[in-house]
């Protein structure tokens, strides 16, 4: 049996993300959001125990939050190369609306992707990386499709990529990017492309770069 959720290491090393922000919102919001996204046909679930097998427990029928109660849904993604890899969605209600964070574990990247210590720049070349973000592009379309989306963006995010969709919707596009960003506006998508094309982070300085 495929080890996926109880793989060693699986749920660690922090996630690629998309990273998508939809402006003022409620919990209904958050609710059509997310049963958008599980209804992608390259995503299994949502389901509630990492540390059981997916195959082992009942997917949630229909994603359901409140506002007492947002939490993270889990799930099985299949890569655009029939590889399989843990999803976390994690939705986000606060004063400047809703944020949802889609994304693969780094922890669960298939071991031929040979990802080394990313998000770490470790040397290894990190050519696994833009057709993952055309991956997660491909989800923040098809959720766009049902939900307008003001502004995404695709990596290994902090808190601070929050502040940065900000800047962007303000039309304050950064010139070093470590993944792609778009923007939504007028029933037009812009895409703004990866200019760096390392890891976003130096062992050495233990931060971003």
């Amino acid at each position: 049996m495929e080890q996926l959720f109880t793989q060693p290491d699986s749920w660690s090393g922090g996630n690629v993300d998309a990273l998508m922000y939809f402006g003022a919102a409620n919990i209904d919001d958050a609710n059509l959001v997310a049963r958008s996204l599980w209804s992608f046909p390259r995503l299994k679930g949502p389901y509630a125990l990492r540390n059981v097998e997916p195959d082992q427990q009942v997917p949630i029928p229909v994603p359901v939050m409140s506002e007492d109660d947002i939490g993270q849904l889990i799930g099985v993604y299949t890569n655009h190369d029939g590889t399989k890899s843990n999803l976390a969605h994690t939705t986000i209600l606060d004063d400047d609306g809703l944020w949802v964070y889609a994304g693969l574990t780094v922890g669960s990247l298939p071991a031929e992707w040979d990802v080394g210590a990313y998000p770490f720049d470790d040397g290894k070349p990190i050519n696994w990386l833009p057709p993952l973000f055309d991956d997660l592009r491909i989800i923040a379309d098809h959720i766009s499709k049902s939900t307008p989306i003001c502004a995404a963006t695709y990596g290994w995010l902090t808190a601070m990529d929050c502040n940065l969709l900000l800047e962007v919707i303000s039309g304050q596009i950064p010139e070093d990017r470590w993944g792609p960003i778009e923007i939504w506006r007028d029933g037009h998508r812009s895409y703004f492309p990866t200019t760096q094309f390392e890891a976003p982070m130096r062992a050495s300085e233990g931060g971003i770069n």
